[in-house]
């Protein structure tokens, strides 16, 4: 698994991921903005990364996509604990901005950008291991980078027109 400091809805199309430092607006879009989707996570996502299912009879091998798996729901109240898991269907890293905006990003700044800092730097292997779950990770979903207006109510059709919500 990955841990991410970031918050998750899910949508019809797959859950959703915010990034971004404290005060950069997970809470706010994943609480406020998007509220008639299901909360997944307010502070620390876990995606899961399936190694491909391997050929089968003349088949070529079939990729995974990675998932979003929490244990229960975050919003209070709710329900009882339970793991449930559904398929990513985007990464953002949140910028606050005058207006609504999507960029794309290059999986190198999004890996440096999702990079856990308590990583031990020393150790050649885990350092490898992680590098290539990003590597996974970010092939299946590509990160963008996402621009918004705090408290912005026009987000939910701004993501809807690009496609991230049905």
């Amino acid at each position: 698994p990955l841990y991410l400091h970031a918050s998750a809805v899910l949508t019809p199309k797959g859950a959703l991921v915010f990034c971004g430092a404290c005060t950069f607006g997970k809470t706010t879009i994943s609480t406020k903005l998007l509220k008639t989707f299901p909360l997944l996570e307010d502070d620390q996502v876990t995606i899961l990364i399936a190694p491909p299912r391997p050929p089968i009879k003349g088949r070529a091998a079939k990729a995974i996509p990675p998932r979003v798996v929490v244990f229960g729901d975050s919003r209070k109240g709710k329900r009882p604990l339970a793991a449930i898991s559904a398929p990513l269907a985007g990464i953002f890293f949140l910028k606050k901005s005058p207006e609504n905006m999507l960029e794309t990003m290059e999986q190198t700044e999004a890996a440096a950008l999702l990079m856990d800092p308590t990583v031990n730097w020393k150790n050649a292997s885990a350092l490898k291991h992680r590098l290539s779950l990003f590597r996974a990770l970010l092939a299946a979903v590509p990160c963008r980078r996402l621009s918004f207006k705090k408290e912005s109510a026009p987000l939910i059709a701004f993501l809807t027109a690009a496609g991230y919500i049905v």
